[in-house]
């Protein structure tokens, strides 16, 4: 993150984001720290401004307001609605300006609407192979979005796009080019199915289960 030819390391925590630098030895230190982004559950890490310096996109799953708030009674908060959810924590766009040097970009990039939808994962891909970084959201209780580089630093909102809403509870992406079009293609992860239980039909899964526990299992 630093450009000085080793690898940091970047967490997400309970205790905010942390950003460890590598000193080249095998020894990181924590180098700044982000205690108002609490709740990441994923991150992806790109060039987006293709400025030299790798940023990173926050997926914040939870409000800090309302875990806080629901915690007290002993509960975790609930989407709502669950279909349609925009009560979850903001995700965040950390823009490198050098040095470890870390902003706040989501407003400026226009990332900042509509991003508050309990995410899980994102991926920077460039799905349009205009050259830059474009990103796509899982999202558990909403549909996905999905966001085109502009190349100038911002991101246009293409979540409409055919193939990325849907309410499959999103958690998790992966992109290749599996046709061998030149265009990359998406999967995402979904924690339903409408196809119901499947049946495993390997009999070292959970062997020692009885036949209705091994289809409940997956």
């Amino acid at each position: 993150f630093d450009s000085d030819g080793d690898r940091d390391a970047i967490l997400t925590t309970t205790a905010g984001i942390v950003v460890f630098a590598n000193d080249g030895e095998g020894v990181f230190r924590e180098h700044v720290r982000f205690p108002d982004l609490p709740y990441g559950f994923g991150m992806g890490a790109c060039d987006y401004d293709q400025d030299g310096d790798l940023d990173v996109f926050v997926c914040q799953y939870y409000s800090k307001r309302n875990l806080e708030g629901e915690t007290l009674r002993g509960s975790f908060p609930v989407p709502f609605p669950i279909q349609n959810a925009t009560n979850g924590g903001p995700n965040v766009l950390l823009r490198n300006d050098g040095g470890l040097q870390f902003v706040d970009a989501s407003q400026e990039a226009g990332l900042a609407n509509d991003n508050s939808r309990y995410s899980f994962a994102c991926l920077w891909e460039d799905f349009d192979n205009d050259g830059d970084q474009d990103l796509i959201v899982a999202n558990d209780f909403g549909p996905n979005n999905f966001y085109s580089n502009n190349g100038k630093g911002g991101f246009v909102d293409y979540s409409d796009a055919p193939g990325i809403k849907d309410g499959g509870f999103g958690m998790g992406l992966t992109a290749a080019d599996f046709d061998l079009d030149g265009l990359y293609d998406l999967h995402i992860s979904n924690m339903y199915s409408g196809a119901g239980n499947r049946i495993a039909r390997q009999k070292w899964f959970h062997a020692d289960k009885d036949e209705k526990t091994r289809k409940t299992l997956l």
